[in-house]
């Protein structure tokens, strides 16, 4: 099992954005996070094939909005 893969969050914009781009030609799988479904989606297309997963919604901690 020699498959890279990374988790990356806020990867609509951004830093995450550009590291989910670089990641994608390196080679990685990816798991991307964000908030902003339409950006998300954007990014996701822009990627192609390398995206193994995708989640949209609000994500936080100790229960903060």
């Amino acid at each position: 099992m020699n498959e890279k893969v990374l988790l990356i969050t806020g990867a609509s914009s951004g830093i995450g954005r550009a590291t989910a781009l670089k990641a994608a030609k390196e080679g990685y799988k990816l798991a991307l996070l964000a908030r902003r479904e339409n950006k998300l989606n954007e990014i996701v297309q822009e990627v192609g094939e390398g995206v193994g997963w995708k989640v949209c919604g609000h994500l936080s901690w100790h229960g903060r909005h």
